[in-house]
């Protein structure tokens, strides 16, 4: 089991962890202590009982304080190794969590969160002292001594390149900064056992992977191929996942994506980390949770909305009131997807030719497809409904049926579907989405390229979490209210043909 854990997060990260939880729990049994002493224990030592605000706070370090820290970044390197933007990271995400608690505090009234001000204020300050001791002065230490005691993660660099040299050089350098050991390289331009750089061999091939892991006690790689094929970079990322439950990717391909999601760095450089796809339950029925939840609550809170959406329709346009057509979900399996009809009966046959729907895909570089949209075959009320999204709101019965996820990858029709290349179709190991990753992105870059599209969307099936599922709801919501529900403009490129020519509504 720990050895599971230990595939999937850094030792230091597992440690940091513990002791930010352990440090906010303890926190605030010491300020009851000293605020209540001696008319109060917060832990029962005989019976190991907790006094309900404590189990409370208890919960809260378990949950809200990893969640809120990952937030603002405390997880990352680049902000442990800067004392000055550490500090105050943490200065932040202790005020916000005392800041959230105040207003449970205050909207709840509930017996289980403690109303003391002053507890609440030694607790932020004891939290403080705590987290603040621990991150910046024993954490580093400890960082020093694992360096000094050979505790290095045993990686290997998959590519030669003038990049992935400097990096191994680097690392040889500052042994001790990332906690990292270069074993060796791993490709197939170098006979193995050849030094790339001194001490540094050459390991084998990448189709030998799991057996150089083995033979070398390789606990990890760094991707670093700089001028493959989409196709080859998918297929190489699945390799490593496969072997060890994760791989750090820098390429030339997902530069700029690892930059656009603010992922973590190495010596300043941004790499994107690719994990297996989350298929054990525990991981998995938070999301699924949220989703039930969620859409449910939504069908409740907004059904006179529908109604009237519904009404509006009827009374506005000739034909049924719901657009249900066949979408492909995860694993290639059809369902039908539910709208709001937003446009005249029949608007819905797609003329493009399956050549050029195949040609979009095919082309890696090519700018990605977009909605494709004759607004001569709107309803009078189908513009307005497609501006604020609200043509959409009949997907929370797809969520609520488990066919559909609140964030995930755009369903496709099955012909769109066909058309992709095997490694497009990876994204499709996450249910479908209402929104995605790839959607609050696309909102702001109106010449991104199919294929980068397609990686916003594997990274959101290799990385899918809870916190970013809401942070996605959030930036959909902004986008939403800014009126860029509809899509983006279609770049020159793929322009929408004329209305005579086009009576289409696609929507990929």
């Amino acid at each position: 089991m720990v050895q599971k854990i230990f595939r999937h997060f850094s030792r230091a990260v597992i440690y940091l962890v513990v002791t930010d939880a352990l440090a906010f729990f303890g926190a605030f049994g010491v300020a009851m202590r000293l605020r209540f002493r001696p008319f109060i224990n917060v832990i029962e030592i005989r019976t190991g009982e907790l006094i309900p605000e404590a189990a409370f706070v208890g919960l809260l370090s378990l949950v809200a304080v990893p969640a809120v820290f990952h937030v603002f970044r405390l997880y990352q390197r680049r902000v442990w190794f800067s004392r000055s933007w550490h500090a105050i990271r943490l200065v932040q995400a202790v005020a916000a969590i005392l800041a959230g608690y105040l207003i449970l505090q205050y909207l709840t009234k509930s017996p289980i969160i403690e109303e003391s001000r002053l507890v609440i204020l030694m607790w932020g300050g004891f939290t403080l002292a705590a987290t603040a001791v621990n991150r910046l002065v024993v954490f580093p230490l400890l960082l020093h001594w694992a360096a000094s005691g050979a505790m290095h993660r045993r990686i290997a660099i998959i590519g030669i390149n003038e990049f992935s040299r400097k990096f191994a050089a680097d690392i040889q350098r500052q042994k001790d900064r990332y906690l990292l050991y270069v074993v060796g390289f791993v490709s197939d331009q170098v006979p193995a056992g050849e030094d790339v750089l001194p001490g540094v061999p050459c390991l084998g091939s990448l189709h030998r992977l799991e057996r150089l892991a083995e033979l070398y006690n390789l606990e990890g790689v760094v991707l670093t191929a700089g001028d493959s094929s989409y196709e080859e970079l998918m297929d190489s990322i699945e390799r490593c996942v496969q072997v060890f439950g994760w791989v750090d990717v820098h390429t030339d391909r997902t530069a700029g994506l690892a930059r656009s999601l603010d992922t973590d760095t190495y010596f300043d450089i941004p790499f994107l980390r690719m994990r297996s796809l989350t298929k054990r339950p525990f991981q998995l029925w938070p999301k699924r949770m949220f989703d039930l939840v969620v859409s449910a609550s939504g069908i409740v809170v907004l059904s006179p909305l529908f109604l009237l959406i519904a009404l509006l329709v009827k009374l506005t346009s000739p034909g049924p009131v719901l657009y249900v057509s066949e979408r492909i979900g995860r694993g290639g399996k059809p369902f039908k997807f539910y709208k709001f009809r937003s446009m005249v009966v029949g608007a819905d046959k797609d003329h493009r030719r399956l050549e050029d729907i195949k040609k979009i895909y095919a082309n890696a570089e090519a700018p990605a497809p977009t909605k494709i949209v004759n607004r001569a075959l709107l309803t009078p009320i189908g513009g307005f409904l497609r501006k604020w999204a609200l043509d959409e709101l009949p997907q929370l019965f797809n969520v609520l049926k488990g066919e559909m996820s609140l964030v995930g990858p755009r369903p496709l029709p099955k012909e769109e579907y066909d058309a992709q290349d095997p490694w497009q179709r990876l994204r499709y190991e996450a249910l479908p989405g209402c929104t995605g990753l790839w959607k609050v992105y696309a909102s702001r870059q109106t010449a991104m390229t199919c294929g980068h599209s397609v990686l916003y969307d594997i990274y959101y099936a290799r990385n899918a979490n809870l916190l970013l599922d809401i942070v996605i709801l959030a930036r959909t919501a902004w986008i939403i209210l800014a009126g860029l529900a509809d899509g983006v403009p279609a770049p020159p490129e793929v322009a929408t043909p004329s209305a005579e020519k086009q009576p289409a509504d696609t929507q990929p």
